[in-house]
């Protein structure tokens, strides 16, 4: 599933260079960022637009944050366990997926 394998670039992307750059700047919502991420828009800021995922994320409220999950189990169709997997995959060796 292509889903997949762009999730587990993208969460390597993110953990790796989350606090390379300043995305608490864009005022835009975390879900329109996200929108954002996976539009053309995307191709041009995709590593600008991943920090300010990040950095909205770090300012969510455990309501906000359900709500945001939420967002992508059911929008964006992410296998939840394929998530899980591969962010226990990293959390075990984060330097194989550099």
């Amino acid at each position: 599933m292509q889903h997949s394998q762009f999730l587990g670039d993208l969460l390597s992307a993110l953990f790796d260079r989350r606090n390379a750059l300043g995305g608490e700047n864009d005022t835009r919502t975390i879900i329109d960022l996200c929108r954002a991420l996976l539009s053309p828009e995307g191709e041009v800021s995709g590593l600008s637009l991943a920090s300010s995922v990040l950095a909205r994320d770090r300012t969510l409220a455990s309501d906000q944050k359900l709500g945001f999950f939420t967002f992508l189990n059911e929008e964006l169709e992410f296998d939840a366990a394929t998530v899980a997997s591969l962010a226990a995959e990293y959390a075990s060796a984060p330097s194989q997926w550099r």
